[in-house]
C-alpha cells in the first residue's frame, strides 16, 4: 500500500514541480526550506525528488519487474538467482496492474510530470551535444594556433590546414546551435 504518512508530501512535490519554473532543484530547495523530511538522509536532493515523480504507484498502479534485478537477486535465463557483482541491472517490460492501490496523484498530474521530466532530459542531451561540439571546436582552434606558429617553415600547408580547421569548427558550432533549437 501507499505509505499513509507521505500522500500530502508527495502531492506537494508534484504541485511544486508542475508550477511554472518548477524544477527538480527548486522542489528540493523548497522542501528543505519547509523542513519536510526526505525519504532518506537529512536533506532533499535531485536524486530524492526524481524517484517520487516517476513512481506509478502514486497513481494506484502496482508495478512489478521494471528492472531485471534487485539488490540481492536478479533474473538470469528466466530464473530468479542470487545476484553477482558482474550482473547489470537493465530496464525490462514490467507487469502493471492498474487501480491496485488508492491513488494519491491523478493520472493527468502524473502524465504532466512525466512529460516535463522528458523535456528536461531532452534539453540536457541537446546541451551535452552542444558542449561536445564546443570542445571539438576548441581543439580545432588550438590546431590552427599550433599550425600558425609552426607555419613559418610550411606556410602553404599551414594555410590549407588552418582554413580547413576553421571551416570545420564553424560547421560544428553552427550544428551545435541548430541541435539545441
Amino acid at each position: 500500500s501507499v505509505c499513509q504518512r507521505t500522500p500530502h508530501r508527495n502531492r506537494l512535490l508534484f504541485k511544486l514541480y508542475l508550477e511554472p519554473g518548477g524544477s527538480l532543484r527548486s522542489v528540493a530547495a523548497e522542501l528543505n526550506r519547509r523542513k519536510i523530511k526526505p525519504p532518506r538522509g537529512k536533506v532533499w536532493r535531485l536524486s530524492s525528488v526524481r524517484p517520487i515523480l516517476t513512481r506509478r504507484k502514486y497513481c494506484g498502479s502496482f508495478v512489478y519487474g521494471a528492472q531485471n534485478g534487485g539488490k540481492y537477486y536478479c533474473m538470469r535465463d528466466g530464473e530468479i538467482v542470487p545476484r553477482r557483482k558482474s550482473d547489470k541491472t537493465v530496464e525490462a517490460e514490467p507487469i502493471v496492474i492498474e487501480n491496485h492501490f488508492e491513488a494519491i496523484i491523478d493520472q493527468e498530474t502524473f502524465d504532466r510530470a512525466q512529460a516535463k521530466l522528458l523535456v528536461g532530459k531532452e534539453r540536457k542531451a541537446r546541451a551535452a551535444a552542444l558542449w561536445a561540439g564546443h570542445d571539438m571546436s576548441f581543439l580545432l582552434v588550438l590546431l590552427v594556433g599550433a599550425l600558425t606558429s609552426a607555419g613559418a617553415q610550411h606556410a602553404e600547408l599551414a594555410t590549407v590546414l588552418g582554413t580547413a580547421a576553421v571551416a570545420f569548427a564553424t560547421i560544428n558550432v553552427i550544428g551545435g546551435y541548430m541541435v539545441t533549437d
